[in-house]
C-alpha cells in the first residue's frame, strides 16, 4: 500500500450543542501521549516499511533531517503496532504507530475534545492522538504512566499500604476527570434508545439470557428511560486510565453504538471493572477484598461528587446492560465453565430484583 499522506489536518464530529459540528485540530500540540490499542476492526497497514512509517513521522511529529529512528514491529492478533524511538539533538521519545481500524476518526475527535476541555488543568495529559488517513494509522507520543489495571495487579505485594495509597490516589484522579468531562455539555435525552440498540447488536447473547430474566430487562430497557445526555467515554475501565500519580492520561475512547449516552454508562463501567477485576484475579488476600473495593469505591464517588437520583431507573438500566455485556458468552455450556459469566449473570439480575 503506498497512497501517500493525506493532508486534511481538521476533523468533523457531532456536538451535543445541536446539528453544527465541532472543528477540531489533529495535532494537540501538548507533549505526553500513549499507547492507543485497537477495536480489531483495523486493517490494511501491517505491510508499511519503515520509510513510509519514517513519512508518517516526519509529517505529524515535525522530525528534523538529521534525527535518528529506530522501529520495532510488534504484530497482535487485532493490530500492528509500531514503535518508533527517535533521537534528536541529544534526546530522546518514543512514538507509538497502530493500525487505526473504523472508528479512529471518532477517537482522535474524542480524545482532542478532552484536550480541549482540559487544557488548564494540571492533573490532565494529553494523549496527543493524531490520525494518518493516507495509511489508516493513530500516532501518539508513549506516556511515561502506567494503567490502573497494572497496578491493581501488583496486588499489595510487598508493600500494601503504599500499594492501597498510589491505587486510591489515582481513582480519585479518575473520578475528577470523569466528573469535568461529563459536566462540558449536556442536554435531557433517551436512554432507551442507545441501550436498545446496543442489545439488539448481541442479539445472539440476548437469547441465551433465561426467559424471565431477558423479559425484565427488555422490560427495563424499554420503559422510555429518559436522563441527562453526556458524551461519554464508553470505555472508562482500568485498562484505559493511566497515570503517573501527579497525572492522568485517558485512552481508547467510545465503542460503536454511541458516543452520546447516560453519564451513568461510564461510572458503573469502572465500578463494575473493580468488583469483577479484585474478585476473580484474587490478586491480593481475599480477607482484603470487600473492605478494599467499599473503600475504593467510596473514593471514587467522593471525587467524582454525584450520586444516581431518586428514580434510579437509568442508573439500574445502564449497570444491567454493562453486567451483560461483560459476561459474553451465557450458553449453558459457557455459563458452566465461567464463574465470571455466572456472577455477572447473577448481578444483572439482582438488579432487576431491585425495580
Amino acid at each position: 500500500m503506498n497512497r501517500g499522506l493525506a493532508r486534511s489536518s481538521r476533523l468533523q464530529a457531532p456536538s451535543l450543542a445541536g446539528d453544527a459540528a465541532l472543528e477540531v485540530p489533529l495535532s494537540s500540540g501538548r507533549d505526553a501521549s500513549v499507547v492507543t490499542r485497537g477495536d480489531g476492526d483495523g486493517g490494511g497497514a501491517a505491510d508499511l516499511t519503515n520509510e513510509q512509517l519514517r513519512e508518517v513521522l516526519r509529517h505529524h511529529c515535525a522530525l528534523s533531517p538529521s534525527a535518528s529512528v529506530s522501529i520495532e514491529k510488534t504484530s497482535r492478533i487485532y493490530s500492528t503496532i509500531w514503535s518508533a524511538t527517535i533521537s534528536e539533538n541529544g534526546s530522546r521519545r518514543t512514538h507509538i504507530l497502530k493500525q487505526a481500524g473504523k472508528r479512529a476518526e471518532r477517537q482522535v475527535w474524542l480524545s482532542q475534545r478532552a484536550d480541549r476541555l482540559f487544557f488548564d488543568q494540571p492533573f490532565h495529559a494529553s494523549p496527543g492522538l493524531a490520525y494518518e488517513p493516507g495509511y489508516d494509522l493513530t500516532i501518539a507520543r508513549l506516556y511515561p504512566g502506567r494503567s490502573l489495571e497494572a497496578l491493581m495487579a501488583e496486588g499489595g505485594i510487598p508493600d500494601p499500604f503504599r500499594w492501597y495509597r498510589d491505587l486510591s490516589r489515582r481513582l480519585g484522579l479518575a473520578g475528577i476527570w470523569l466528573k469535568h468531562y461529563h459536566r462540558a455539555e449536556r442536554r435531557i435525552g433517551s436512554v432507551s434508545g442507545p441501550l436498545m440498540a446496543y442489545l439488539e447488536q448481541r442479539r445472539d447473547q440476548l437469547d441465551h439470557l433465561p426467559a424471565l430474566c431477558r423479559q425484565r430487562l427488555l422490560g427495563l430497557v424499554e420503559s422510555d428511560l429518559v436522563d441527562d445526555i453526556v458524551v461519554t467515554h464508553s470505555d472508562f475501565s482500568p485498562g484505559n486510565i493511566l497515570s503517573d500519580g501527579r497525572t492522568l492520561c485517558v485512552i481508547d475512547f467510545g465503542i460503536k453504538e454511541w458516543t452520546e449516552m447516560s453519564p451513568w454508562w461510564d461510572v458503573v463501567t469502572i465500578l463494575t471493572a473493580l468488583d469483577r477485576y479484585f474478585l476473580f484475579r484474587r490478586t491480593c488476600p481475599v480477607y482484603w477484598i470487600r473492605p478494599l473495593l467499599s473503600r475504593l469505591k467510596s473514593t471514587f464517588w467522593t471525587a467524582y461528587s454525584s450520586r444516581p437520583p431518586h428514580d434510579q431507573r437509568s442508573f439500574l438500566a445502564c449497570a444491567a446492560v454493562r453486567h451483560f455485556s461483560f459476561a459474553g458468552d451465557l450458553s449453558p455450556k459457557a455459563l458452566d465453565g465461567s464463574p465470571r459469566s455466572r456472577w455477572h449473570l447473577a448481578q444483572l439480575e439482582q438488579i432487576l430484583d431491585k425495580l
